[in-house]
């Protein structure tokens, strides 16, 4: 069984998406003119880990996954696994990933450190292996979706694919800095490695807001015929 939501005509949303990119615009504007206004050092506290950048992150997640359990037309059972994989990232914003581990239960050397045998590393690991899973299955659902009876002409699904490249956008972001020493020798100053991680706070926040959007659209489609 895989996860599709079957095609149906749509009215026209493209002001919809419209609106999705002005609010990405508008973010790049909003943190580009906070670095301009004001120093680094005091905007931390609100991009940080634990801040309030993230903590609005974590409850977009776990608001768009209940929206989509109430209110996209589908089976429960699909409905449940698209908020199981929204409440994972919830969680991983919360750092529960780092809850009972030194380090992330998704790094390798999690499990090949002294004491990788403890209970607390093994039921890390299973709870790691469930959400990888889960999280490929959703990537995979989505593009199959897209590309069976050609759902990229839907709304919901063009939304859905470019949150998945968002997100890949995003991760690129997080490893800006290694990415420009490797590659191209350019060692970051502090200011600007601090720059890039307000624009991936910022845009990790509205992940949630791109991927609910989505979702609603195809549960839209869905009752629409």
């Amino acid at each position: 069984m895989y996860f599709h939501f079957p095609l149906r005509p749509t009215p026209d949303l493209a002001h919809l998406k419209t609106w999705l990119l002005l609010l990405i615009v508008g973010v790049f504007i909003a943190i580009t003119t906070l670095l301009v206004i004001y120093p680094v050092a005091s905007l931390l506290p609100y991009f940080a880990e634990g801040g309030m950048i993230e903590r609005a992150s974590e409850a977009l997640w776990v608001l768009g996954g209940l929206i989509v359990l109430g209110f996209v037309k589908r089976p429960l059972s699909r409905r449940a696994f698209i908020a199981f994989v929204f409440l994972g990232m919830a969680a991983r914003e919360a750092d529960l990933h780092k809850a009972f581990t030194q380090e992330s239960i998704f790094k390798l050397r999690t499990y090949t450190s002294e004491g990788a045998l403890s209970l607390e590393i093994i039921l890390g690991g299973i709870i790691a292996a469930v959400l990888i899973a889960a999280l490929i299955y959703f990537v995979v659902f989505i593009i199959r979706g897209s590309i069976k009876d050609k759902g990229y002409q839907q709304a919901g699904y063009q939304i859905l694919l470019f949150s998945l490249a968002f997100l890949a956008g995003i991760k690129v972001l997080d490893r800006i800095a290694d990415i420009a020493e490797d590659w191209f020798g350019y060692n970051m100053t502090h200011h600007e490695i601090v720059g890039m991680m307000l624009f991936e706070e910022a845009y990790e926040m509205i992940l949630p807001v791109l991927f609910t959007t989505g979702f609603l659209c195809l549960g839209r489609a869905w009752v629409k015929q």
